[in-house]
């Protein structure tokens, strides 16, 4: 039995709005706190072309995949990082939520911010031999609910044909932008064969400790992940959030 620890991450995108919280003044505790948790897999939101870089830079044992979805490809990106000593990726999928998924910066409309969605899916292939397993990654719209229900149905689908294609254990991380009693994460939980496995945890964004927080960082997971620990990480530096977000740790074991 394989054990694995994946984590999902929106690390909030860099913007000056946050003053002594942007990125680039966490990225230094950020990346330490990740080292020091040794994730095999890491699905992260908010990720911008020059936030890769960085990450790129302190993470040097992960490789970083998943587009951008701005028209100029250089937007927020819903990357996946995996160990490189520990896996061959494959069948990468990064596509656009949207009625045209594979046109930069497209959008359902309707309720839907300005921002385009998007969210990427690769197999990994463990290096030592073993079994297969798919991880996806997703950040959905912060202000639309048709929109929201959109994307996830359309992550849903593609969910449903890989597993088709080519079935395997799949996980799903995301920051949905959705309480648990909102239809999209209704959708998600009764879909077959995915369970949320974050259904215990408190409430995931806190505004860098300024609001009571609420929950709508996600992990959901097919049957043959079992849960050894799944935890949110809240952690300070002195002054400094890891994140506006928790950080969602999941130790997990796949059957054979």
């Amino acid at each position: 039995m394989a054990s694995y620890r994946i984590m999902s991450c929106n690390v909030r995108t860099q913007t000056p709005v946050d003053e002594e919280q942007q990125f680039f003044n966490r990225v230094d505790f950020l990346c330490e706190t990740l080292i020091k948790l040794a994730p095999d897999v890491i699905g992260f939101q908010e990720v911008t072309h020059i936030m890769r870089k960085e990450l790129i830079l302190r993470l040097p044992g992960y490789g970083l995949l998943g587009a951008s979805r701005g028209k100029d490809r250089l937007g927020e990106a819903s990357i996946i990082a995996y160990r490189l000593d520990k896996f061959m990726p494959e069948r990468l999928i990064s596509d656009l939520l949207s009625y045209e998924p594979h046109k930069p910066g497209s959008r359902f409309g309707g309720d839907q911010s300005s921002c385009p969605r998007i969210f990427s899916s690769v197999d990994l292939m463990p290096i030592e031999g073993g079994q297969p397993f798919r991880v996806m990654n997703i950040h959905t719209d912060h202000i639309g609910v048709n929109a929201r229900f959109l994307e996830v149905e359309q992550m849903l689908r593609s969910f449903a044909d890989q597993q088709v294609t080519r079935p395997m254990p799949t996980v799903i991380t995301g920051d949905f932008n959705a309480l648990p009693d909102a239809p999209e994460i209704k959708l998600m939980s009764s879909y077959p064969d995915l369970r949320d496995i974050t259904a215990h945890l408190p409430g995931t964004f806190h505004d860098f400790g300024r609001c009571e927080p609420y929950k709508i960082d996600y992990i959901f997971a097919t049957p043959r992940w079992r849960e050894i620990q799944v935890i949110a990480l809240r952690d300070k530096k002195e002054h400094l959030f890891l994140s506006d977000h928790d950080l969602i740790l999941a130790d997990l074991e796949l059957e054979a």
